[in-house]
């Protein structure tokens, strides 16, 4: 934030408290020794089936309905994997590298993402050698980062593949056209051998989960994405809880402020998400947040501006559309934030409250409980 901005919203934001910083830093942690990050990640790591297997002593060569990868998230013996993995629903079993079986039951899925959410059918004393993994931040990663990608296809062995992040967290279309938000990208290794598994540090913090929902149809298995960790932590506590999802919705089409845009409206900062557009009777049309009322031509790119940029939320400092998204993640259709929002040279509060995604689409609430 330069000093024109600071300066700017410390006369007019008293009710803001001041700006807060931005989430826990998720920043590359030092290596650890590969041989014992291996060891400890592949102890979670496993191989999901809901489909007889013939030869469980050979590895198969292309991708088989039934049997995926997925990985342990807490000692209650919660599994993340593959939605779309999963066949005979009526017979899930989840296996370790140690030679471990156990039956696991569907707590829920979601469609949007093909995220699925298991709980392992085991008593809590062998719970609790499962090596449960743990969710890193992804607000300050950067392109470049070590990153891993782990897989368990077989059951009888964990695999690895080390890369690089392509690109932090960003909206990707799948082939359907929809667009999921926090997703990351890599150059690690990617197949169906795992799918479903987990994208982790150097560290072994799950960064995300290895998602064929961006693979089109009758293409090789090969996609290099993975939905974040903020995602998994939100869907994973809605289908344990309830067995289904509600995503809060704003109802309002943003994009970040960059450097060229700040300097070509003349704004005081860079940082912020603006309005492009605004769904007509949703959330933030009710809430009178404005929407961009023209178009501006910078380079080669063409902008919608105009509309409300929003700066901050619940006295939060929003420095993109991404950090607008993550903060969404702990909310619920019906709460009630406070946008602090830019408008005419002039800042302004505004409550919005938070609509229910399912009510736009039609879709309803899916899962099983």
């Amino acid at each position: 934030m330069n000093g024109k901005w600071t300066g700017f919203v410390c006369a007019a934001l008293c009710l803001l408290s001041g700006w807060q910083a931005e989430s826990v830093s998720a920043a590359e942690p030092k290596a650890v020794n590969t041989g014992s990050l291996y060891e400890r990640v592949c102890k979670a790591v496993v191989n999901v089936t809901s489909t007889v297997i013939s030869k469980p002593y050979a590895m198969a060569t292309a991708s088989v309905k039934g049997n995926t990868s997925g990985f342990v998230i807490d000692k209650m013996g919660h599994v993340v994997t593959s939605a779309s993995g999963l066949s005979d629903l009526r017979s899930i079993e989840v296996g370790f590298v140690d030679g471990q079986r156990w039956p696991a039951k569907l707590l829920g899925v979601d469609d949007e993402t093909d995220l699925a959410i298991l709980e392992i059918l085991a008593p809590n004393s062998n719970k609790e050698t499962f090596g449960a993994l743990s969710l890193a931040a992804t607000s300050d990663l950067a392109p470049g980062q070590t990153v891993l990608t782990f897989g368990n296809p077989d059951g009888i062995a964990c695999e690895v593949s080390r890369g690089i992040l392509m690109s932090p967290v960003k909206s990707v279309a799948k082939p359907d056209g929809t667009v999921l938000d926090l997703v990351l990208r890599t150059d690690a290794a990617v197949s169906y051998f795992n799918m479903g598994g987990p994208l982790v540090d150097t560290n072994g913090r799950v960064l995300g989960i290895i998602s064929p929902a961006f693979m089109p149809a009758g293409q090789p298995s090969i996609t290099g994405f993975a939905v974040s960790s903020e995602v998994i932590q939100n869907l994973t506590s809605q289908l344990v809880s309830r067995g289904y999802i509600r995503r809060p919705w704003l109802g309002a089409t943003l994009i970040s402020i960059t450097p060229s845009l700040a300097k070509a409206l003349n704004l005081p900062g860079e940082i912020g998400a603006m309005v492009t557009d605004i769904t007509p009777n949703g959330p933030a049309a009710k809430a009178g947040i404005k929407a961009s009322d023209r178009e501006l031509r910078i380079g080669n790119t063409v902008y919608r501006v105009g509309g409300d940029i929003i700066i901050a939320v619940d006295k939060t400092t929003i420095r993109s559309d991404k950090a607008f998204l993550r903060f969404l993640q702990g909310k619920e259709p019906g709460d009630t934030i406070e946008l602090t929002v830019y408008r005419d040279k002039k800042l302004s509060t505004v409550k919005v409250k938070l609509g229910d995604k399912a009510e736009l689409t039609g879709q309803g609430h899916k899962g099983k409980k």
